[in-house]
């Protein structure tokens, strides 16, 4: 990303990005999914797609009541997105944002975790996806989950 849209890119973001980690249940397996998400008025789709063109990652998504949606979900692309991220914001005041800290937690989860085979495995994947987004999984706590694996 060339240094002068870095600030707009990490603003956007800090504003109205989202890091998650989906769990989700598929023939008998859970899987962890990272994903992140951004989602604007339509009135605002060109910046989207000036993000999406500055990071060269997807493209918009549009979506009922007017919205439209940037959406980063295969593991490579958000993998490469964090790496873009964390190298432009050193030194700047996105460093101590929450968003920040959420973006160091989903960096770990990717680092860290696969797709959970035994009950703990699934309890700790859990556990460290509600960290990077504790309104995600659907809203069930984690021995739901649990339970969903054995």
């Amino acid at each position: 990303m060339e240094e002068v849209n870095i600030g707009f890119v990490l603003g956007f973001v800090a504003g109205e990005g989202c890091f998650t980690v989906n769990i989700r249940e598929q023939a008998g397996n859970i899987y962890a999914l990272p994903s992140f998400a951004l989602s604007v008025n339509e009135r605002d789709e060109g910046i989207v797609q000036e993000l999406c063109d500055l990071t060269g990652l997807r493209s918009v998504n549009y979506r009922r009541g007017g919205m439209v949606a940037w959406v980063i979900s295969s593991r490579e692309e958000c993998q490469t997105f964090a790496d873009q991220l964390s190298s432009a914001m050193e030194g700047t005041l996105f460093s101590v944002t929450e968003k920040s800290n959420q973006l160091e937690r989903w960096v770990e989860f990717m680092e860290e975790y696969e797709t959970p085979k035994t009950d703990e495995e699934v309890r700790t994947v859990v556990e460290s996806a509600k960290a990077v987004n504790p309104d995600s999984q659907n809203g069930m706590s984690v021995e739901e989950w649990v339970e969903r694996n054995e």
